[in-house]
């Protein structure tokens, strides 16, 4: 069986479960912070860079 680590996006938190990582966003985090997180990553993922 693999020991599998989940980090947390924001922080240097690290769980042994999704559940866990998600427990400390919840509880840790605030939910603009997520937001703005995600924003970014899914902007930069999304939007194509103009000629």
């Amino acid at each position: 069986m693999t020991d599998t680590i989940h980090p947390c996006p924001l922080c240097a938190y690290a769980a042994s479960t999704r559940d866990g990582v998600y427990a400390h966003l919840l509880t840790s985090h605030r939910k603009s912070e997520i937001s703005t997180v995600l924003l970014e990553t899914r902007t930069s993922v999304v939007e194509p860079n103009p000629p």
